[in-house]
C-alpha cells in the first residue's frame, strides 16, 4: 500500500493531530493553526443522476484518505510557479488526472489559497486558467 508523506514535514498526515504537530517548513506556529478538514471539508461529491452521484461519492469516499496531501501536492507545486500553472500543467507535472487534480485545485481556490490571472493555450490548442499561489 503507497503510503503519502506531509510535504512540509515528512510525517504521515493520516495520523490523529497530524496538523496540529507538523513543524516542517511551513512552522509550528502555522501548522498550529491550520486544521485542514476544518478548513476544507470532505471531498465534495456531485452528480446530476442518482446513478452519477452515487459513482461522484463513491470516488470521493475513496480518495478522502489522500485528499490533504493531494491538496498540498498541488498547492506546493502551484507555490514554486512564478508564472503559475495551468490544470494541465499541473497533472502533467504531478502525473495526477483531472479527476484528482480538479477537485484539489478547486478547494485551494475556494479556501482563498490560489487565483487565477490570465490564460495560456495547451498543446490541444484550447485556452486555459493560469494559476498562481496568494502570498502574505
Amino acid at each position: 500500500m503507497f503510503k503519502h508523506q506531509c510535504l512540509f514535514c515528512g510525517g504521515d498526515p493520516s495520523e490523529p493531530n497530524h496538523w496540529r504537530s507538523c513543524d516542517g517548513r511551513q512552522g509550528g506556529v502555522e501548522a498550529g493553526a491550520f486544521n485542514p478538514r476544518e478548513a476544507f471539508g470532505p471531498p465534495p461529491a456531485v452528480g446530476l443522476t442518482p446513478e452519477t452521484w452515487d459513482a461522484s461519492h463513491s470516488a470521493a469516499t475513496k480518495v478522502e484518505p489522500a485528499a490533504d496531501t493531494l491538496r498540498a501536492e498541488v498547492f506546493a507545486y502551484i507555490r514554486v510557479r512564478v508564472d503559475g500553472a495551468t490544470d494541465d500543467e499541473i497533472q502533467t507535472s504531478l502525473h495526477m488526472d483531472g479527476n484528482t487534480e480538479r477537485p484539489r485545485r478547486w478547494e485551494l481556490y475556494n479556501a482563498g489559497l490560489i487565483y487565477s490571472d490570465g490564460y495560456r493555450i495547451n498543446p490541444r490548442g484550447r485556452k486555459c486558467a493560469v494559476w498562481f499561489a496568494r502570498r502574505g
